[in-house]
């Protein structure tokens, strides 16, 4: 008999990894930051009924739960988190000045069209 299904580890810092245990036995260090994987969460596709529908969104809820409170009671997953989402913020500001330079670009292009016309 088959398996479908997702495995979600969470490591000592609160990132959540998908883990595709065809491939990996059972993660024990995060891929994100080295960090010791503590929690193993399964959601289980196989037949997909009802029942296992309802096992998926309990277990969404503990891994949530779970990751919350490693970020409320460990100031360097905090630290981690906080980091990243400045990292995150650098990458999405630039790409939108890229953007916005781009139709700065485009519009200048149009602008000379209309002068030469």
């Amino acid at each position: 008999m088959s398996w479908d299904g997702e495995v979600v580890a969470v490591c000592e810092n609160g990132h959540e990894i998908c883990v595709d245990f065809y491939y990996n036995d059972c993660l024990k260090i995060c891929s994100e930051c080295g960090g010791k994987v503590l929690k193993i969460f399964t959601f289980e596709y196989t037949n997909g009924d009802e029942v296992e529908d309802k096992a998926n969104k309990r277990t969404k809820k503990e891994l949530k739960s779970f990751v919350k409170n490693i970020l409320k009671t460990s100031s360097k997953a905090r630290a981690i988190h906080i980091a990243e989402l400045e990292e995150q913020k650098k990458k999405f500001l630039d790409s939108i000045s890229k953007t916005i330079a781009n139709y700065d670009k485009r519009i200048e292009t149009i602008k000379n069209m209309a002068n030469h016309d």
